[in-house]
């Protein structure tokens, strides 16, 4: 159970992010990323996540599980994100994907690596956010998702195939610009999974509530050590209230 816990919680940081790159603007003196508000202009950031391992009752090792890194322009964009995976005795990069953005800062592709083409394409109309994933080598459109915002509360996100079939849809409530809660339906509109968020007076995750199969899975967060800027450094997840992941971030900025 301790390895679904862990993919829970990646899980939702990536979904995080989606909702805040739909969401970018441009900015010199703050940054979004995930469900945390960077502060100060962030030039590079590295999560590394742990898995806490018992090894006494008191006291818990670390055994490293995946790292991610970030680098922003100027304006607050991500315009590099790579994947890593823990092999060999050290991290290793499995995936490496660049961000381009248009004048108003919101991104418009996605490349894999060095390769020519995006894989993703983005395109803003009449308040719908459509994002095209797309077959590298010839352009073909593979699925449509679009990303609806109805309301400063409600944001919808329907998956279509390239002939229009319904592909699953998830539903986010927003709050004071974070997410709530959201909402996962499959193709036959069957609600498969909810996720409900609380947050501290500072925005950061308090607690994040799984549900599926009138089964539910509790994960919350303590928050260990900041920087001068006052994002934090380290954190750590507890599953079933005892220590599970510990995540390390390193952040450097623009000098003014």
């Amino acid at each position: 159970m301790r390895a679904t816990a862990f993919q829970i919680s990646k899980n939702v940081l990536l979904i995080y992010c989606c909702f805040l790159f739909s969401c970018s603007k441009s900015r010199t003196d703050e940054n979004d990323l995930y469900s945390d508000q960077l502060k100060g202009a962030v030039l590079d950031a590295t999560f590394t996540f742990y898995d806490l391992v018992p090894i006494s009752p008191k006291k818990f090792g670390r055994s490293p599980d995946s790292k991610y890194s970030f680098h922003f322009n100027e304006q607050g964009n991500i315009v590099e994100q790579a994947e890593y995976v823990y092999k060999n005795n050290g991290f290793v990069i499995s995936r490496l994907d660049e961000f381009t953005y248009n004048d108003e800062g919101q991104r418009i592709f996605t490349f894999h690596g060095s390769h020519p083409n995006p894989y993703i394409k983005v395109s803003y109309e009449k308040g719908v956010t459509e994002t095209d994933s797309l077959d590298e080598s010839t352009g073909a459109i593979l699925k449509k998702t679009l990303s609806i915002s109805v309301n400063d509360t409600l944001s919808t996100e329907q998956q279509l195939s390239p002939a229009g079939k319904n592909l699953g849809k998830v539903i986010l409530q927003i709050k004071d610009g974070r997410v709530a809660s959201y909402k996962v339906f499959n193709e036959n509109e069957r609600q498969e999974a909810q996720y409900f968020f609380q947050y501290d007076r500072a925005y950061r995750i308090k607690s994040r509530i799984y549900s599926q199969n009138n089964k539910s899975d509790t994960l919350t967060y303590s928050y260990q050590h900041f920087d001068q800027h006052g994002n934090y450094l380290d954190a750590i997840t507890y599953y079933h209230g005892k220590p599970h992941v510990l995540e390390e971030r390193i952040l450097t900025y623009y000098k003014k």
